[in-house]
């Protein structure tokens, strides 16, 4: 009887905590409509867990406003970006990578914000860095805190 109460507890225990990784960690592949564009956006931002808290409100706001749109050109490559009002440069991105007309890889620092290490053909490498210029401007902020304007030209450079 001893050995039975052991394993159930085991069993318990295992059932929970795979029920709490998953709520914590999962990742659905649903895909949000947009009637309007035509696009299909599965769940932007599902790959940096520490901007994930934003996804509801962007959905939310894709669906409640008209999107925005601006250029971001990279290696010779010229693509449009769709999103809603107030979004940020990361998460305008995101959504262009999850529609599959984006490529770009990096790594997300908890307090700091999301670093781009590569986007379309550019990579750093050899003591050259990306930096991104919105407008012609350099930026002075990180990807995941530049928002978007209407109109806006991001454009990536090695230096």
């Amino acid at each position: 009887m001893k050995k039975y109460s052991k394993n159930l507890i085991f069993i318990f225990l295992v059932a929970v905590a795979f029920l709490i990784f998953t709520i914590l960690f999962g990742n659905s592949e649903e895909n949000i409509s947009l009637e309007a564009t035509g696009m299909i956006v599965p769940n932007a931002l599902s790959s940096v867990p520490s901007q994930r808290n934003g996804v509801k409100e962007l959905r939310e706001k894709i669906f409640s406003s008209e999107l925005e749109s601006a250029t971001l050109s990279a290696g010779g490559s010229a693509i449009n970006l769709s999103f809603p009002a107030g979004a940020t440069l990361y998460e305008a991105m995101s959504l262009a990578r999850d529609v599959g007309s984006l490529s770009f890889t990096g790594k997300n620092y908890p307090g700091l914000g999301f670093l781009v290490t590569e986007i379309e053909n550019l990579h750093g490498s050899g003591g050259k860095y990306l930096f991104y210029y919105i407008n012609g401007e350099e930026a002075s902020v990180g990807v995941s805190t530049q928002k978007l304007k209407d109109g806006d030209v991001i454009e990536w450079k090695l230096k």
